[in-house]
């Protein structure tokens, strides 16, 4: 279905699917016991990123919700 898929969203990280509320991923907000993203949080969303982009066809992209997970994605972690 490439002629008719532009592009896949990341939903698969969170509560709702934004990669930011995550029991498994790390829990950013001010309610979790962490209250921040560890290193390792960061490495586990990447390797659903390139989870993904392995999935999908080389021609199609797909959409992530922050930019810094771009940025970590292509940058590194650190």
């Amino acid at each position: 279905n490439a002629d008719v898929i532009a592009c896949v969203q990341l939903g698969f990280i969170g509560t709702w699917g934004e990669q930011y509320y995550s029991d498994f991923f790390g829990d950013a907000s001010p309610n979790a016991a962490q209250g921040k993203l560890l290193d390792q949080n960061w490495k586990d969303r990447i390797e659903v990123i390139k989870a993904m982009l392995d999935a999908v066809p080389a021609d199609r992209m797909i959409q992530l919700r922050y930019p810094q997970l771009k940025q970590r994605y292509i940058y590194g972690v650190n």
